[in-house]
């Protein structure tokens, strides 16, 4: 993996604010069918400070599932999202970008002996609503979408202070990260030495910070993201490989 690829910071990294404008329109396709030529529309990107309205509405045809809306409520939503990827990559998470998603129920464990705590099924219900949503959506569309706003993304990528050609390996490197988190033991101790709940096995509380919070999820709706996210990738893979 390139050292250039921002994957060793100490820091998760910030949601970009910069102002950069694209006014280049994305494909103008032309195909010679015999002597009948077609002329697509030419589509103009919307530049990235005002691209939130194509985003839902975009989102809107992804799945047949409702609540999207709620997912897709906070702004600058293309800027986050390249957040989320670049510090997902790195096995970090973007805390700023995914603030509007954490859920309002309260995390749960019940003490099944002396300093040692189980996780409440509550806390992973908490999770139920998102991850189905997320599961939900058309894989195949969202890489074509993701495609379609690449030149967004990458001007988002840029304004991080990155190179515009390794974004896409950013990504595919979150999405391994994700399908990479282990599979669930029956169960999974917790220990609580401070304020803060640890998990009792080493191993698990060596993860890296995106790990964790894919399996806090849950059981069900840990692999259900790693389904999804590895589904994702390999559409994304076919598409940009056309």
């Amino acid at each position: 993996f390139e050292r250039s690829i921002p994957i060793e910071t100490e820091a998760s990294v910030p949601v970009s604010d910069g102002r950069k404008v694209n006014e280049e329109p994305f494909f103008s396709r032309h195909e010679n069918k015999g002597e009948e030529v077609i002329n697509e529309p030419e589509f103009f990107l919307p530049i990235l400070d005002e691209s939130d309205p194509m985003v839902r509405q975009a989102s809107s045809s992804m799945t047949s599932r409702a609540g999207l809306a709620g997912l897709l409520s906070a702004d600058q939503l293309l800027r986050k999202f390249v957040a989320i990827t670049v510090n997902a990559a790195s096995g970090k998470v973007a805390r700023e970008a995914i603030s509007h998603l954490i859920p309002d129920q309260p995390f749960r464990a019940r003490e099944i002996g002396k300093d040692e705590f189980e996780i409440d099924y509550r806390s992973y219900d908490r999770f139920n609503n998102m991850v189905d949503l997320i599961y939900s959506i058309d894989s195949r569309r969202a890489a074509e979408f993701y495609f379609l706003v690449r030149p967004l993304l990458i001007e988002a990528f840029k304004e991080l202070g990155y190179p515009e050609d390794v974004y896409d390996k950013v990504v595919f490197k979150a999405i391994e990260k994700i399908s990479e988190t282990p599979d669930f033991a029956e169960r999974i101790i917790l220990t609580r030495p401070v304020v803060m709940y640890q998990y009792k096995d080493p191993g698990l509380e060596k993860l890296p910070p995106l790990q964790k919070q894919v399996m806090r999820t849950g059981p069900r709706n840990s692999q259900l993201l790693k389904e999804k996210a590895a589904e994702f990738g390999r559409e994304l893979k076919s598409v940009l490989d056309q």
